[in-house]
């Protein structure tokens, strides 16, 4: 079964089959540099031999970005680096006072504990790794030929969108040296045919050398430069046929192969991603979306569309707060959070979780970037406690991909990505702070506690 892999040279963590995840404790934490910058890191853990059982809140190994890669990135001008607080005004830390409003889809400030399910670090394997689960998930029956509108139409869409890069070059390069190998065999045959080969030549090596300079010389691969010029028998009509055919074949598979390049080029680039998981409180469900290449790509006629599907299959629609399922514009590197309100009629309410549970929360999104090219992503979340989806088999594929599945986070907020200076406004931008590390990481969010209602003082005229 075909299925998308994610995009990454790294090999992915094999699980074994009887293999039990330990959950790692505080004391796994540990600070390795990068870049000379302390960071939090996780050390790797050995599986347990166990009863083919697996924790759904291990901290699965995120793959560092390596002191080449940043050498690289930094080069080509690409963001390489953590960011280094500079600014002549007073910086408002975490641990200081904060001044919000100016970002009116903030949640605000939202220091506190860290969720026990929240990750630490962003990995964005986990959306090829996602959007591969379904065809693990469903076993297909019957005569799939039929679901096709022509033979043509497929092998297209093959080379341009499910081989990647690599295998159509080594395909383009595998059929070139056939064409030339082929040719080269038709040519010896030729000329034993006619009768040139066995007067010009003493063996069949010398034959075959010649024969194959004459094919390369026709795409043009050996020429009188390289070789030299020199003095060779006159080509009979079956063999000028040959070379004739040769070389219209050589430029149809060198047109194909720049269509499918072409092809290839013109696909839009993935511009953003959703937040790994989804996080749901007693006021909102939200779920945030990041601009990759943020410095010189915004998103124009923003049009974002929310579902809820329950235990029983039922679709239902979640209308985002405020009515706002278009959005004008979104620029800059700060994350936009997408928020919906969890009122009476909300299936995420208390009174209808308890009458139906909910398994998964979908997202899509479609606008156009700043260049006029069409931005499409979505995403899906899921509850491991509810429905089919995330029982132990689909867990085993996440984990043996070493990424952790998207969840639903309930009771829990996001952690603030936004600070100000202080004095407000600042002598000097940046005006706003952004902590992309927080993007993915979440704390805890319980609902108030009511206020105990006071009992009511009898008076004098209550005594009788």
């Amino acid at each position: 079964m075909s299925q998308l892999k994610p995009r990454t040279n790294l090999a992915p963590i094999k699980i074994p089959g009887d293999a039990k995840i330990v959950p790692e404790s505080e004391s796994d934490l540990s600070q390795e540099v990068v870049d000379g910058i302390p960071t939090p890191s996780h050390s790797k853990k050995q599986p347990e031999v166990g009863g083919n059982t697996f924790d759904v809140d291990t901290q699965v190994i995120v793959p560092p970005v390596t002191s080449t890669q940043r050498w690289i990135r930094r080069r080509l001008g690409l963001g390489h680096e953590y960011g280094r607080l500079k600014h002549p005004d007073e910086w408002v830390t975490k641990k200081a006072e904060y001044d919000h409003g100016a970002d009116p889809l903030n949640l605000g400030p939202t220091s506190g504990e860290a969720h026990p399910k929240s990750r630490d670090h962003l990995d964005l394997r986990m959306r090829d790794v996602e959007w591969g689960f379904w065809n693990e998930f469903f076993q297909p029956q019957g005569d799939q030929a039929r679901l096709s509108f022509s033979l043509v139409e497929d092998v297209w869409h093959l080379l341009t969108v499910d081989l990647s890069m690599t295998k159509v070059l080594l395909l383009e390069l595998s059929m070139e040296a056939v064409l030339i190998l082929f040719t080269t065999l038709i040519l010896m045959l030729l000329g034993y045919v006619t009768g040139s080969g066995d007067e010009s030549h003493e063996t069949v090596g010398n034959l075959f050398t010649t024969k194959l300079l004459l094919s390369l010389s026709t795409v043009r691969l050996s020429t009188d430069s390289v070789w030299g010029w020199r003095e060779g028998p006159v080509s009979p009509p079956l063999e000028v046929l040959a070379l004739s055919l040769h070389s219209w074949l050589h430029w149809l598979l060198l047109n194909i192969a720049s269509a499918i390049v072409v092809a290839r080029a013109m696909r839009p680039l993935r511009q953003v991603f959703f937040s790994p998981d989804c996080v749901v409180d007693h006021q909102h469900l939200n779920i945030r979306l990041q601009l990759l290449r943020f410095k010189t790509v915004g998103l124009k006629n923003l049009h974002i569309s929310l579902s809820a599907t329950t235990a029983d299959g039922v679709f239902h629609n979640l209308p985002l707060s405020n009515g706002m399922n278009q959005i004008p514009e979104w620029r800059g590197c700060g994350p936009m959070n997408i928020k919906h309100d969890v009122s009476p009629t909300s299936p995420f309410h208390p009174t209808n979780l308890a009458k139906e549970k909910i398994t998964m929360v979908r997202v899509a999104l479609s606008c156009m970037d700043s260049n006029g090219m069409p931005v499409n992503e979505t995403m899906s979340w899921y509850d491991s406690d509810e429905g089919v989806f995330m029982k132990a088999p689909s867990k085993r594929l996440f984990l043996e991909k070493g990424v952790k599945y998207p969840q639903i986070l309930y009771k829990a907020k996001w952690r603030d990505a936004y600070a100000m200076y202080k004095p407000w406004p600042p002598s000097k931008l940046p005006a706003l702070s952004v902590d992309l590390n927080n993007f993915c990481r979440a704390v805890v969010s319980e609902p108030p506690e009511p206020e105990p209602k006071a009992e009511p003082v009898k008076g004098d005229d209550d005594n009788v």
